[in-house]
């Protein structure tokens, strides 16, 4: 289930939008950054990170590197 939550916070931070090849690039493209949704979804990330890094922290892992870029 990490593996899961942290690929969501990587989607929700644009993580893969500098890969021209990905998805998330094509995606990234049609998004509004004066959209009221993107200041929304940066919120949802940031809170989404804070959380995992308490987790972290709690358990002594590191989801933010501990999980493959390329795992999906």
């Amino acid at each position: 289930m990490l593996r899961e939550i942290v690929e969501l916070h990587r989607l929700l931070s644009l993580d893969r939008v500098g890969d021209p090849d990905s998805v998330e690039a094509g995606c990234f493209a049609r998004i509004d950054p004066i959209s009221p949704a993107v200041e929304k979804i940066c919120v949802l990330a940031d809170e989404l990170r804070s959380h995992l890094e308490a987790y972290a922290e709690a358990d002594g892992v590191d989801p933010f590197w501990s999980v493959s870029h390329d795992a999906a």
